[in-house]
């Protein structure tokens, strides 16, 4: 058995306990995480000898290490975003990566460092205090930056962003810093390392950020070992594909599309065609586009818009959802692949932050749902197509299983019935009058994890039938105690 262990981005289930549910019933391979207590509680960050003595003791007989450099270096994602530690603690920090090199020299390491994200709205919520006050300001003064605007708007935003400014640019310039050490390492130290983009744009401080680092990148030499593409909260789900592809062999997957324009498309949050996302999302996590559905190791469908993508909690009748989507024989095409035995990973990306209702009601009512090897349809373009290539990779080198069963009835139940349906449901429903709201959802599993939990079995009974009549709600929480994310535990129906 090949061990593999992994330090996650955060605490959120998304990277701690999706990779865990994936890797559980396997006789191949073996995950190890931090124990929770270690790890950090949203903008309070983890210990960080804490993390260094779990990877010591952790890496001495493994085989494959990937780490967020995020939580290495800074104690999560969010205290990424709100530190002052200078480079040369950070230095000090990075170098564990080297020593547990050095101690065993066989360690596969790959690593993931992202480009700090600049937020186009004003909430403080996951950013520092001031972005409850500019944050919008701060991401339109980084675009008139970047397109080199100047005038009356330009001189407006610059007064408003410049008691802040600073910090906002130092900490920008030290990860930046850190991220181009890391590179350093790669081809030595670090085996294979991705930066992903957390809710990237076209134009700001995350492409001007972005420029800097590709340019690192082609200067030092490591174009093949390095790749940056749209992403974050699904790439350690990636790497860990990567290592079990590379232990099992390189997958061979075809790629088709519900509308011929999705390729081009560019899917909200993101700042490149969709078709570019999917390349880089593949080869990331070690697979091949090649060959058709019959004979690749796996189809890789993905639900899209021809342009224009809009929220799940807004569904669209718009054309590029309607006639310049096939949304009905790209269904028929799932379920007719899957009889023929092909595997089919169903990546749902139609709508930003949740699944297509029309799409899983399709799939439910042709009952292929719990047959396909990978669904996703959560968050961000990006998040969807990592978590669904990465089921599809642990499906083929390990088969069927009920653990992977259950995680793909999770997908259904959080992505199509939470994120499209109950979260702004019971936001609009029942926040209000409990005194509560978006941000605040009282207790990690209070009221309103309770609200959720028969929101979501109720919906789910009316647009996924079949799975649950044979999938339930075990467990639910509200893990940073607001309402954008879920943590839930799906079971078999007794």
């Amino acid at each position: 058995m090949k061990k593999i262990v992994l330090l996650p981005l955060d605490e959120r289930p998304c990277n701690y306990r999706y990779p865990q549910m994936l890797f559980q019933e396997n006789a191949a391979f073996s995950l190890t995480v931090p124990d929770v207590s270690i790890m950090p509680d949203k903008k309070q960050a983890a210990d960080f000898e804490k993390i260094r003595d779990f990877l010591f003791a952790a890496c001495a007989d493994a085989d494959c290490l990937v780490v967020s450099l995020e939580m290495l270096l800074y104690g999560g994602l969010l205290p990424s975003r709100l530190h002052r530690l200078s480079t040369e603690t950070l230095g000090m920090r990075l170098k564990v990566l080297q020593e547990l090199k050095a101690r065993r020299p066989s360690l596969t390491i790959y690593a993931i460092g992202l480009i700090m994200r600049c937020p186009q709205y004003s909430s403080a919520d996951e950013e520092p205090d001031y972005w409850e006050i500019c944050g919008k300001e701060m991401f339109a003064f980084g675009v008139c930056k970047d397109k080199g605007e100047t005038g009356a708007q330009y001189d407006a935003l610059a007064r408003q962003v410049a008691p802040y400014l600073d910090d906002f640019t130092t900490r920008r310039a030290v990860n930046l810093r850190m991220l181009e050490r890391a590179l350093d390492c790669v081809g030595d130290t670090i085996d294979f390392m991705v930066i992903p983009q957390d809710d990237s744009a076209p134009y700001g401080w995350t492409a001007i950020d972005q420029r800097k680092i590709r340019a690192a990148v082609s200067d030092k030499g490591k174009m093949l070992d390095c790749l940056i593409y749209p992403g974050a909260d699904e790439a350690g789900l990636t790497l860990l594909a990567r290592y079990v592809n590379s232990v099992v062999g390189t997958p061979r997957v075809a790629v088709d599309y519900s509308s011929c324009a999705a390729p081009k498309a560019i899917p909200a949050f993101e700042d490149r065609p969709l078709g570019e996302s999917v390349k880089l999302q593949l080869a990331a996590a070690g697979c091949l586009r090649a060959g058709d559905e019959f004979s690749s190791d796996f189809t890789l469908m993905v639900n899209a818009p021809a342009s224009g993508m809009v929220s799940a909690a807004d569904a669209s009748d718009s054309r590029s959802y309607q006639t310049e989507r096939s949304l009905a024989e790209y269904a028929l095409k799932i379920r007719d692949l899957t009889r023929c035995g092909v595997r089919v990973a169903v990546a749902d990306v139609a709508y930003a932050n949740g699944a297509d209702t029309q799409l899983v009601r399709m799939l439910d009512s042709a009952n292929v749902a719990m047959q396909v090897s990978a669904y996703a349809g959560w968050n961000t373009s990006s998040n969807t197509l990592g978590t669904a290539i990465a089921q599809a990779c642990l499906f083929r080198a390990c088969g069927d299983s009920a653990a992977h069963k259950r995680f793909l009835a999770l997908r259904y139940f959080e992505d199509a019935g939470y994120c499209a349906y109950t979260r702004k449901t019971v936001c609009e429903r029942d926040l209000p009058g409990l005194g509560l709201n978006y941000f605040d959802a009282g207790e990690r599993r209070g009221k309103v994890a309770h609200i959720v939990a028969q929101t979501i079995a109720a919906h789910m009974r009316e647009i996924m039938p079949h799975v649950a009549a044979d999938y339930r709600i075990t467990q639910c929480e509200m893990p940073w105690k607001r309402m954008f994310e879920v943590g839930l535990t799906v079971g078999e129906t007794l």
